[in-house]
């Protein structure tokens, strides 16, 4: 996957380097369920995010088998069963880890923005969706992938909008 995951690495890097993305530092009360409820959510979309990359990584090599033209490139890639899998078990993982920062967050007791949560929940509830397809075998390994690709794309594009207006006043 590295062959796929360090350009997106490279670019977020630099988009952050770049931008002017980051806001006056602020002086936080440590709280250990803060912590945990912001770094078990950077751990789950990194996740989703690896289960994105799978996911494109699957419907590539599924689109070349079934023109039966294969670039060299993907004859690197791993089996496309294998590639399955591990989109389902880490979309699991990531769904798992967002169920416990929800649980950290509802812990800390700290006003909440009502439209990142909402943003948040509908994300956190369409993986879950593909979980419970997911185990209910009413999923193809094609339709999980592209559910892994097209969710984590709709996170990206979401969710620093909604960050941006609820740091709005």
């Amino acid at each position: 996957m590295g062959a796929f995951t360090a350009p997106l690495a490279f670019l977020l890097v630099f988009i952050a380097e770049v931008a002017p993305l980051d806001q006056a530092f602020r002086t936080r009360v440590a709280n250990p369920w803060i912590e945990f409820h912001a770094a078990t959510s950077i751990i789950s979309y990194g996740a989703f995010g690896l289960a994105a990359v799978a996911g494109v990584m699957y419907l590539l090599q599924e689109r070349q088998l079934k023109s039966h033209k294969a670039s060299p490139l993907l004859y690197n890639l791993p089996p496309i069963t294998d590639l399955a899998k591990a989109i389902g078990r880490l979309i699991t993982l990531g769904f798992a880890l967002l169920t416990l920062s929800f649980a950290a967050g509802f812990v800390t007791q700290m006003p909440v923005n009502t439209l990142k949560f909402a943003a948040s929940a509908g994300i956190w509830a369409l993986y879950g969706l593909v979980v419970i397809l997911r185990r209910t075998q009413s999923l193809s390994p094609k339709r999980l992938a592209e559910s892994a690709v097209g969710i984590f794309v709709l996170a990206l594009v979401t969710l620093p909008g909604i960050q941006y207006l609820s740091s709005r006043p």
